[in-house]
């Protein structure tokens, strides 16, 4: 049954009403391009109440996935890896990360959306619940010497290896990444394990990377 609406509004309006078999009724409410479904029937209380169970659910995820602290952190983690490598340095965050580097931006902005990003996206779908509480720190390097002059200035490393390491006593990756991504997704997995399993074993750890 189709009823005019035109005392509402000077644009055509129409009701739709379908009475369901398990006697819900339904009205669907076409007005200026915009649709809403209101339910009347023996459910009908007890919806609302599941909506805002809902949605009780989701605000706690967002505060355990995205610490209120969190972006002040990245600002200060921002500020101290810009101090760190220079005006010159291409930065972004993204997520829980802060990424720099000296390679070209084109091949910066690739990395960081399509190796770091998409790689932490599929871990925490696949394999993590929980996320870091503190920025981690990409170092992505366009050379061997540059990333070994780095390893050495900033975190007295030497005799690392030449592909790339995480640094987990300073929430910090640092990688040569002219030899690829697929250390830098291996150390990833390191870093992002460790609010789910943060005593893991060894074995444990390099099997799952």
């Amino acid at each position: 049954m189709i009823i005019p609406l035109s005392q509402r509004s000077p644009s055509p309006s129409v009701i739709r009403a379908t009475r369901k078999p398990t006697k819900d009724l339904a009205l669907r409410v076409r007005h200026s391009g915009h649709f809403q479904s209101r339910s009347f029937g023996p459910g009908a209380a007890a919806r609302p109440r599941c909506l805002v169970a809902l949605a009780l659910l989701s605000a706690l995820w967002l505060a355990e996935a995205t610490p209120a602290e969190l972006p002040a952190a990245l600002r200060a983690a921002e500020q101290t890896m810009r101090a760190q490598l220079g005006r010159n340095a291409h930065l972004r965050s993204t997520e829980v990360f802060v990424c720099g580097g000296n390679v070209s931006k084109q091949e910066f902005d690739a990395i960081v959306d399509g190796t770091v990003a998409a790689a932490a996206k599929a871990l925490w779908k696949q394999y993590f619940d929980k996320r870091p509480t503190e920025p981690l720190r990409v170092y992505l390097f366009g050379d061997p010497l540059t990333y070994r002059f780095y390893a050495r200035t900033l975190f007295g490393d030497t005799g690392v290896s030449r592909f790339g390491y995480y640094r987990p006593d300073q929430q910090a990756l640092i990688m040569d990444i002219s030899t690829g991504a697929g250390t830098l997704v291996h150390e990833l997995v390191h870093a992002l394990m460790e609010p789910d399993f943060p005593n893991a074993p060894t074995w444990f750890s390099e099997g799952l990377a």
